[in-house]
């Protein structure tokens, strides 16, 4: 993910100072301080946070999903997924 937040930064041509990965929660605390931006996924804006403010990307990126479960065996939820 590192990579593709860094290509997609370049091809807007905005260069960040520095990076720093924290966790999806973590994010908005860090813009809120005043400590950067932010690549979160469209779903976030419908979490209002005091000092953030969503603006939409120009151009849209895409990731891959992958179905965390236990190790030890499929859940049962797992069992029923189509």
């Amino acid at each position: 993910m590192h990579g593709r937040i860094l290509a997609a930064c370049r091809r807007t041509s905005f260069n960040p100072a520095s990076l720093v990965e924290v966790g999806e929660a973590a994010t908005l605390v860090v813009v809120a301080a005043g400590h950067g931006v932010g690549l979160v996924p469209d779903s976030v804006p419908s979490l209002q946070f005091d000092g953030v403010t969503y603006v939409p990307l120009a151009e849209t990126e895409t990731t891959d999903l992958v179905m965390g479960r236990r190790a030890d065996g499929p859940s049962s939820v797992r069992r029923r997924w189509p």
